[in-house]
């Protein structure tokens, strides 16, 4: 469940995360360019600014080019040494609309982001901000160069915060306006059919999510129309009439579209082998509930409330839970951590939180407080109903049955 839920269940570290809407499933990445025929779940720079400009239900659009830059670049000079960088695009509005703010400097703005190749500038990750500055403020400033442009850092994102893609950590943020710089072999980045972006939405306070798939078709279908000109066939435009949309909240996750299915059959299997180990616990205190009868017995016989003792036993089989439980959530540390080794493909450690939250401890808490009642109850209800006479005679007897 650890697992599931840094994968497919926590919301990003964001402002309202609810609100956010993802354009599309975000599982195609790349560029497409024509007219849009094979997929809507890539989109143009001029969709954008359409959109943000003529939508009734967000109160902005922001961008995430889909493909990574992965540069080499170098600090402060032409003499220091090459290093791999991680390199996101994102539009100007991008840490705006997410309400993320800067841990040291300042973020993006949509300022920076309005003159193609005007802006070099960058917001470093502060996980690159610990890892390769050991978090010196003094970093701020300084020059960042590769493929020939220098790069002015401005600041470091918010601590929490990795971007919206989880499963994995960028090193720095660029304005889109700086595309052709980062990736110049994608020819005309600000072409109207250059489609290559995910969408991100902020729906407005009061707008539900129909309103808002009604509103983005209306404008993306009056975009297909000025992009297609003269007098396009309704059949062709009839393919691409639609942009579904889907909650954003938890982020953007190419592992959670592989490894979903996977974890949720380890889960139903997991859950198989904790009703085979709780049967056995139950068939444990059934065999002590039979060697405890005399003394159940004698304390009846002295005036002992069978719903005490009821609640006494039942008890004791909670305790055991809630150290079973506890025993898990330590284990599961290590497990959670196994998981991801087996799933990363880099030789870097996956960027997904994967310790303790609220959620997992209260599924923890909750779980073990339902097995330790339906499997503790029997046994309790067997203990607290013997016949007294044979046990006090004997030492011994048989459980009534209720």
């Amino acid at each position: 469940f650890r697992s599931m839920d840094a994968l497919m269940l926590r919301s990003l570290p964001v402002k309202h995360p609810e609100q956010l809407m993802l354009f599309g499933s975000g599982w195609t990445s790349g560029v497409m360019d024509g007219f849009p025929e094979r997929s809507e779940e890539l989109f143009s720079q001029s969709f954008l600014k359409v959109m943000r400009e003529k939508n009734q239900v967000f109160s902005d659009v922001a961008a995430t080019e889909s493909m990574t830059a992965d540069v080499h670049a170098r600090f402060a000079g032409p003499n220091a040494e090459l290093e791999p960088l991680h390199i996101r695009l994102v539009s100007g509005n991008y840490f705006t609309l997410l309400g993320v703010g800067p841990e040291v400097g300042r973020v993006l703005t949509e300022s920076d982001d309005q003159k193609p190749g005007g802006n070099p500038v960058a917001v470093m990750s502060h996980r690159f901000f610990e890892r390769r500055f050991t978090k010196d403020a003094g970093v701020v400033g300084q020059t960042l160069t590769f493929n020939g442009t220098a790069f002015t850092v401005i600041g470091v994102a918010a601590r929490e915060f990795s971007g919206t893609v989880v499963d994995e950590s960028p090193d720095f943020w660029i304005p889109l306006s700086m595309q052709a710089q980062a990736q110049p072999w994608l020819g005309d980045p600000r072409g109207t059919l250059t489609q290559s972006l995910w969408l991100t939405g902020r729906l407005k306070p009061g707008v539900n999510p129909r309103t808002a798939q009604a509103n983005t078709d209306v404008v993306y279908q009056q975009w297909l129309h000025a992009v297609a000109g003269g007098s396009p066939s309704e059949e062709r435009l009839a393919k691409k009439a639609r942009i579904e949309l889907h909650p954003a909240a938890t982020g953007i996750s190419g592992l959670r579209t592989h490894f979903s299915e996977p974890l949720k059959i380890l889960m139903v299997l997991v859950a198989l082998v904790l009703l085979i180990a709780c049967v056995n616990i139950a068939n444990l205190l059934l065999a002590q509930a039979t060697g405890r009868q005399r003394e159940i017995a004698v304390r009846l016989a002295l005036g002992a409330n069978r719903r005490r003792l009821t609640g006494q036993f039942l008890s004791e089989s909670l305790l055991l839970s809630l150290v079973g439980g506890a025993l898990g959530v330590l284990i599961a540390w290590w497990g959670s951590q196994l998981l991801l080794t087996l799933v990363q493909s880099g030789a870097d450690p996956l960027p997904i939180q994967v310790g303790p939250n609220v959620r997992v401890l209260l599924f923890t808490f909750g779980l073990s407080l339902v097995t330790g009642v339906l499997f503790g109850l029997a046994p309790a209800l067997r203990m607290t109903h013997v016949d007294l006479a044979p046990s006090l005679k004997e030492g011994k007897g048989t459980a009534r049955s209720q």
